[in-house]
Order: structure tokens, then C-alpha cells, then sequence
């Protein structure tokens, strides 16, 4: 059984859709006309890698990502080292957030959802839909 609905994902949430639709098709409204590898790294701890293996998503995650012992703080114009300091496994798997938001992109595809590029959802009681 499937029931309509209307539901307003920020991008930032856009994981929060893997959750269990319950019988709900569910529609994703995105601004941008097309997604972009911008941005900059991000670390997933042990914590969200658990949930990401409820969605679905721990093995493509963890390959985008490396887990290396030691960070590297490098000078911006040339990229030398000016200092190393151990991770202590807080930051878990570190990857690029473009590569991590187009696995959440490909997943929610794969689970019959729908993603319409180029529209704005505003919020009011009428909840207008527009294209952007």
C-alpha cells in the first residue's frame, strides 16, 4: 500500500531519507539543477558507520574513505608538512563529502525513490513547489 505525502529534506539531511519509508513513496526536492563534487573532507566515526550499515551503505562508504593513523596539517600554497598529530580514531573514515553525498544520492535512487532536480520547496501552509 502506498500513501501520498509531502516531505521537505534539507540537503544536509539528505541520509534521512534512507530511512524506512513505511509504505511511502517518497519525492526529494533539490534547489540545484546538479549536484557538484564541492566541499571539503569529512570523518565518519564508528557511530554513523553503524547506521550507514542499516542503509545499506558501509562498504561503498568505507571505500571512499581512508583511516589513516596520523593527520597532516599542510601550508595552503605549496603543501608542506608543518605538522603531523595522531587521529586517536576519532575521526574514523575520512573522505571527500562530494564522493559520500553521491553514494546517498545513488542509494535512495536504488530504493525507488524519486529526486527532482531544480525546484524550491517553499514553506508555508500551502507548501508551494517551484522550479528554480
Amino acid at each position: 500500500m502506498h500513501h501520498q505525502g509531502k516531505l521537505s529534506i534539507p540537503k544536509p539531511s539528505l541520509p534521512s531519507s534512507l530511512t524506512d519509508p513505511a509504505g511511502f513513496h517518497v519525492t526529494i526536492f533539490e534547489r540545484l539543477h546538479n549536484f557538484q563534487r564541492l566541499g571539503d573532507s569529512l570523518g565518519l566515526g564508528e557511530n554513523a558507520l553503524r547506521l550507514l550499515a542499516r542503509w545499506g551503505l558501509h562498504e561503498q562508504l568505507i571505500h571512499i574513505g581512508n583511516k589513516s593513523p596520523n593527520m597532516q596539517i599542510r601550508r595552503w600554497n605549496d603543501g608542506e608538512i608543518l605538522a603531523v598529530q595522531p587521529l586517536m580514531d576519532m575521526a574514523g573514515y575520512i573522505g571527500h563529502r562530494g564522493d559520500y553525498h553521491a553514494e546517498f544520492l545513488k542509494r535512495v535512487q536504488e530504493l525507488g525513490m524519486t529526486v527532482r532536480m531544480g525546484h524550491k520547496v517553499h514553506t508555508d501552509s500551502s507548501c508551494i513547489l517551484s522550479r528554480s
